[in-house]
């Protein structure tokens, strides 16, 4: 999918001329996924003029560079450590103003790189593509990566660009590997407006995320993709009231094939013992007392999850439905509380309808006051102008018409 930001003007931009061109470049962005590894390192030639206007971030990176480095052994090098062709769809919407997003995995790899650099209008582009394209599919590694994205922001200690230094052949180096996603400091207004628009975002493509996998929860549950998840996101996901399932041994089953998963990957053997360290409280997260007596005895009760007791007194429980007390620490899992899957409501916003008559014609322009180094909120009334426009209808342009024809009919006759 292309999105095209740019406003076609009558001329070339400076961006469409001089993007991927050596030509009045005084700025070269080393890109690889792996600085200390054998990876592959992309070279783009870069413009200040151009990258400072694009984002807070950037016009901070080009300000420490004029403070810290001079261009006598060459041009400043800046490190970037992501993968590069993501980084070229980042550098072609910031000098073309368009970029071409085909892809989930494409989309939520530019959407943490365009946060990462403050990026606003890339950042909606990205999120407006996922939140179009989410599948039962790809549901899965959509909410891992935003689940990730977020571990790594908060484990992220760094604020900005990194310090200058030379190396041995004294050419001008930066790494802005380690650049969060918003800064830290309180005086920083646009690092933290953005970072208040982006949990916004993000919020509203989890609760999206979720509620389609509480609909296909069945289908979800039984896939393989689920097994990749951490522990985290697998008790969000199993803790809802709302999973659509017609059975907890789905529940069950799903943890089983988990914790197979799990010591595999850990490279461990598939004892008992190392499952229940894998599982640690999922366990629980079953709701057994709502299995009847052949889904309890074809799962639960012939896995080796269960400790001995737990699996005979949920037998007990299960099978004689008698009044027996479970322990607290059963109690407290909630066992019998039933899941409940109800279908959100659609709300449907009222279109814009534009009908050739008198009505109100919207249409968006840009506020040309806005400054591009700072964030702006796109919700924000300083960002869009509502231009009114009111044409007329076909029935006055008939009746209009008419009385010109009158007219000169009137004037032949005269």
């Amino acid at each position: 999918m292309n999105f095209d930001n740019s406003d076609q003007p009558s001329a070339p931009s400076a961006g469409l001329t001089l993007f991927n061109s050596e030509d009045q470049s005084d700025l070269i962005f080393i890109v690889t996924v792996d600085p200390n590894g054998s990876e592959e390192k992309w070279r783009f030639p870069a413009h200040s003029f151009i990258i400072q206007q694009s984002s807070p971030l950037f016009h901070q990176l080009i300000t420490r560079i004029d403070q810290h480095i001079t261009h006598e052994n060459g041009k400043p090098i800046v490190n970037i450590q992501c993968q590069p062709e993501i980084f070229y769809m980042l550098m072609s919407f910031i000098y073309l103003k368009e970029v071409d997003i085909n892809a989930i995995p494409d989309s939520l790899a530019l959407l943490k790189l365009s946060t990462k650099f403050m990026l606003i209008e890339l950042s909606q582009l990205c999120l407006s593509y996922i939140k179009t394209n989410i599948t039962e599919d790809n549901i899965l590694h959509v909410i891992e990566a935003l689940h990730k994205s977020s571990a790594d922001s908060i484990k992220s200690k760094s604020n900005g660009v990194n310090s200058v230094n030379n190396n041995n052949n004294n050419i001008n180096i930066i790494d802005v590997n380690n650049v969060q996603n918003g800064p830290e400091n309180d005086d920083n207004t646009d690092g933290n407006h953005f970072s208040s628009w982006y949990e916004k975002e993000i919020n509203s493509l989890l609760h999206q995320c979720f509620t389609l996998i509480d609909e296909k929860a069945e289908k979800i549950l039984k896939s393989d993709g689920i097994l990749r998840l951490d522990q985290r996101l697998m008790k969000q996901i199993l803790s809802r009231d709302t999973l659509n399932i017609s059975s907890e041994l789905d529940v069950f089953q799903c943890i089983d094939r988990w914790s197979v998963y799990q010591c595999q990957k850990n490279g461990q053997k598939l004892s008992t013992d190392n499952k229940l360290n894998v599982v640690n409280d999922l366990l629980y997260l079953v709701r057994y007392l709502l299995m009847n007596e052949e889904e309890f005895m074809r799962g639960p009760f012939v896995s080796d999850l269960l400790p001995d007791y737990d699996r005979e007194i949920l037998r007990i429980a299960i099978t004689q439905r008698s009044d027996i007390v479970l322990p607290e620490y059963l109690r407290s899992a909630r066992l019998d509380r039933p899941r409940k899957y109800v279908k959100p409501i659609q709300i449907v916003a009222p279109q814009q309808r534009q009908f050739i008559g008198d009505d109100i014609i919207p249409t968006i322009r840009r506020d040309s006051n806005n400054n591009n180094n700072n964030f702006t909120d796109p919700s924000s009334k300083t960002h869009q102008q509502l231009v009114v426009a009111r044409k007329k209808g076909p029935f006055k342009k008939i009746l209009n018409g008419l009385g010109d024809v009158m007219i000169c009919v009137i004037q032949l006759l005269d």
